[in-house]
């Protein structure tokens, strides 16, 4: 195995998407703001300060941005440390490319120190070289140049590197710098399980399905 490994976070590792698809809605209902579908897909991709820049600035909402942020942290802190399961097998898949020396990253739009704080309570931070988040690294995810640093960082390239994702517009763009991807089912990516399929090396619905002879170059 000589591939390096960069791993996404929420939904890829860690049962979270579920409830990060929702706490924005759920949190700006009970101030009386409710986001229709159009507004939705506004959203995605951005990050958490920008969306809440935007949602203040479309719906006048009187909290600062700043407050919900760190309230709405608060909330997913809470889960990562009391209710979000691990995926089944990713474990056993950290081991086993530990074992064969495979260098190994996380690649998440959460902030740095939720981030840290999850991969700790989860007891996966030590496999890792490096946590990278878009605030320590100044890239959203959608942008080539997150993929691209991060394979640096790795001592690599994006074309050496194996990225294991469930979100399509990661998935698009490392694809778009012709990456090796390994998507993971999640429910939250249902509705673009057909065009995730298309894109992807290999398409496993847990751990136990991965075939590591990706690893090979």
């Amino acid at each position: 195995m000589t591939r390096k490994a960069i791993f996404d976070m929420d939904g890829t590792m860690i049962d979270s998407m579920a409830k990060w698809s929702t706490v924005l809605e759920d949190y700006f209902s009970k101030l009386g703001i409710i986001f229709d579908i159009d507004y939705k897909k506004t959203l995605i991709g951005l990050s958490m300060n920008d969306i809440l820049t935007n949602v203040n600035r479309d719906f006048g909402v009187k909290e600062a941005p700043e407050k919900s942020f760190k309230n709405i942290l608060e909330i997913m802190r809470q889960g990562y440390l009391h209710e979000f399961s691990l995926k089944p097998g990713i474990l056993e898949c950290l081991d086993m490319l530990k074992s064969k020396n495979v260098k190994m990253a996380v690649a998440t739009a959460t902030p740095e120190h939720i981030a840290l704080e999850a991969l700790k309570s989860k007891g996966l931070l030590d496999y890792f070289e490096f946590v990278q988040t878009c605030d320590n690294i100044g890239h959203l995810k959608s942008d080539p140049l997150y993929w691209k640093k991060a394979s640096l960082r790795l001592e690599s390239d994006i074309s050496s590197t194996v990225v294991f994702e469930d979100a399509l517009y990661c998935i698009e763009t490392v694809k778009g710098l012709n990456g090796n991807i390994v998507a993971i089912s999640d429910e939250t990516s249902k509705h673009d399980e057909d065009r995730i399929k298309t894109l992807a090396n290999q398409f496993i619905l847990n751990y136990n399905e991965l075939n590591y002879g990706i690893f090979e170059k």
